[in-house]
């Protein structure tokens, strides 16, 4: 075999250096400047056997979502509306070489579930109503939006700061043969502000859910912020919740979501308050954290 002369060595190194580069850019989502979150169905693991993989406590393992979820076919409802009060949290940037920002999102919806409880089919339409929550090594950025799959997120003109205490609701107002209309309201109590708009949309009404989620990019999944309690009230719940059509939703631990989020941040709801309708959800990094409820 011909040995490499000292020209060719150098090239060949540059080379392998350039694929290297290459696949690394590939892998590293979007910097803060040029990503546009998008809020995707729930993303779980599975495990070899196809069956979706689960906590110790029995609660579905996610990519994407954590907190909990109310499912048509574990209840036989149909949702055709639902509430959530949160504080918004206090995002960090977390250190890390891979990227350059990190991302959060609190939401109340209307489907994006699983259809079936076998977790194989897949709800695709999806109604969510929220606000960002997302860090840099050098700035932060809050703001409130709502989306509608598959359309895009659209930005809400409210003034979004951590620590302000948010309230959306989503609620069917009217429903035909080929097309429903959805009244969808946030107001943020802390700064005195409000916003409402009706919109068209068909949904499946198969589930309600009240997530912290690590928002998507046109790459994928996006690193999870680390988020915590809000200094201005750090003993408020992380979600205060309920379907405004039947009541509180009176879920258990076994309805929850924790969070594996690929680039190794995890998200881990606590169980239920006492009157089963909050909960909080703790942030952490290489290994789920434990989680106390509200008012522990």
């Amino acid at each position: 075999m011909k040995s490499l002369s000292g020209v060719e060595k150098i090239v060949l190194c540059l080379m392998v250096i350039v694929f290297l580069t290459i696949g690394i850019r590939k892998k590293v989502p979007r910097s803060e400047a040029t990503a546009v979150p998008k809020h995707y169905t729930i993303q779980v693991l599975r495990r070899t056997d196809g069956r979706v993989a689960r906590s110790l406590r029995n609660q579905i393992v996610s990519n994407n979502w954590s907190g909990y979820v109310a499912a048509n076919f574990a209840t036989g409802q149909i949702y055709t509306s639902a509430q959530g009060t949160w504080v918004v949290p206090t995002v960090t940037y977390f250190p890390d070489p891979r990227f350059s920002a990190e991302y959060s999102s609190s939401w109340v919806g209307i489907g994006g579930f699983f259809e079936n409880a076998n977790y194989t089919v897949t709800d695709n339409s999806l109604l969510q109503l929220g606000t960002e929550q997302d860090a840099s090594s050098s700035r932060t950025r809050y703001y409130a939006w709502y989306e509608a799959l598959p359309s895009p997120m659209k930005k809400i003109p409210l003034a979004i700061s951590p620590g302000d205490t948010i309230t959306v609701s989503l609620q069917l107002i009217s429903a035909g043969k080929k097309s429903q209309s959805w009244m969808l309201r946030m107001e943020d109590t802390t700064a005195a502000q409000s916003w409402s708009t009706t919109l068209n949309y068909n949904s499946s009404q198969l589930s309600a859910e009240w997530i912290e989620e690590a928002p998507s990019s046109s790459g994928g999944i996006l690193p999870l912020a680390e988020y915590g309690p809000s200094a201005a009230v750090p003993s408020a719940p992380a979600f205060d919740l309920g379907l405004t059509s039947s009541g509180n939703p009176s879920l258990t631990p076994s309805e929850g979501v924790v969070m594996s989020n690929p680039w190794g941040q995890t998200s881990t709801p606590s169980s239920v308050d006492s009157d089963s309708d909050g909960f909080n959800t703790c942030w952490g990094n290489g290994a789920a954290q434990p989680c106390s409820p509200p008012g522990s």
